[in-house]
């Protein structure tokens, strides 16, 4: 039994955006890297990567991201947008438009149905070498792919091509499908989804957005005009497959607004208390409300409403775990004090002191000079990343 069976992990929806100014950072607008780092220690189990739906990280990426975070996080990551629907030319790998031979400024959006087979396999070659470090690391949640709200019905072609990516996507990464047209929940065409979705082995993503968000967007990110009213739109929590289920919420615009109300709260913890039961793995509910803490506060809200027997002690963990290391720590330069310590271990300490920040040791293993020195070497790098894009937070 997995520790996190039918337990609530929580996140959000990217996180350099520079309206998430979470209270965690100190006040202060920090790099990505450090963001992440203490995001993944002072706050959430898990993280939502949606930049990929832009454009596809190189692996060397990925990888630093899995190793900023402590053991136990986890991932989940959009899928790339061509995928679900069409990108931007620009946007693809040179490869593939080496492949295609198409131009960004001949052309500027391009669909799947448009990519030939030898641009479609560079895409899942680019897009898997991505994820496999999250994967090898024990990171990797799922994939998640969103689609269209206007162009992407509950029909049988479109099921054609939901299990066409399936089988393009490595049988050994779970697969969850978030469908914004509404249509596939409502009627008696949500039991026909939740029983293909079953078949599948899909996480059929439980997505919470606001009516007049969704269907009247506001671009100037106002939020509700004068005689509006909030509405959430119609929304369905399935246990679709054993391994877990997701929830994403949807708030784009306004600042108080991207706060949930408390009914919603109540109805998304009743929803959470019917699933979780149902599953082997955990409840994944990530937060698309970037307004300073409000991802905090409705993280906190939902653990409330739900209880201690859900919610998965994260914080809790991540404590425990400080307080060993920093024990193990103390123990070193205690031995080190004692001249207890090998010559390699007195050089390890020597090179943590030059760098006058504490090695980073567990207590029951020797310390090597030259891991420590890559430890130091890493923190200090600074990679540049050519298919990295800044975070969109319209239309997540």
């Amino acid at each position: 039994m997995s520790e996190t069976e039918g337990k609530l992990l929580q996140g959000t929806c990217g996180w350099a955006s520079p309206h998430q100014a979470l209270s965690i950072y100190g006040g202060k607008v920090k790099g990505s890297e450090e963001r992440l780092r203490i995001y993944s220690r002072k706050a959430f189990a898990a993280l939502e990567i949606d930049t990929t739906t832009y454009a596809i990280p190189n692996p060397e990426r990925t990888r630093l991201w899995a190793g900023l975070t402590p053991p136990g996080f986890t991932f989940l990551v959009k899928a790339f947008g061509v995928f679900c629907g069409s990108v931007e030319v620009g946007n693809l790998p040179k490869s593939t438009r080496a492949v295609l031979g198409v131009d960004p400024a001949d052309r500027k959006r391009i669909n799947y149905s448009d990519l030939c087979e030898a641009a479609r396999e560079d895409l899942w070659t680019r897009f898997h070498a991505a994820l496999e470090p999250l994967r090898d690391a024990g990171k990797l949640g799922c994939v998640v792919f969103q689609f269209h709200l206007s162009s992407f019905g509950p029909h049988r072609t479109n099921r054609t091509h939901v299990e066409h990516l399936r089988s393009k996507l490595s049988p050994r990464i779970r697969m969850a499908v978030e469908f914004r047209d509404r249509a596939w929940i409502q009627g008696d065409e949500a039991s026909r989804t939740v029983e293909w979705c079953r078949a599948n082995d899909f996480a059929l993503v439980g997505a919470d957005e606001l009516l007049h968000e969704t269907m009247q967007p506001d671009r100037a990110q106002t939020g509700l005009r004068p005689g509006e009213v909030r509405r959430a739109m119609p929304t369905l929590l399935a246990a679709t497959c054993e391994w877990g289920a997701v929830v994403r919420v949807h708030r784009r615009h306004g600042t108080r607004e991207r706060l949930l109300e408390d009914d919603e709260i109540r109805a998304w913890g009743r929803r959470i208390w019917e699933v979780a039961p149902r599953l082997r793995g955990p409840i994944w509910c990530l937060w698309g409300t970037d307004w300073k803490d409000a991802a905090i506060e409705n993280a906190a809200k939902l653990a409330a409403a739900v209880g201690d027997e859900i919610v998965f002690d994260w914080i809790g963990m991540q404590k425990k775990a400080s307080m060993q290391e920093k024990g193990g720590i103390a123990s070193l330069f205690a031995k080190a004090q004692k001249s207890e310590l090998s010559a390699e271990d007195r050089a390890a300490v020597s090179l943590a002191k030059t760098h006058k920040r504490p090695a980073e040791v567990h207590p029951a293993r020797t310390v090597e000079t030259s891991a420590i020195a890559r430890m130091f070497a890493a923190k200090k790098s600074k990679r540049e990343d050519d298919n990295e894009r800044p975070e969109i937070e319209t239309w997540r």
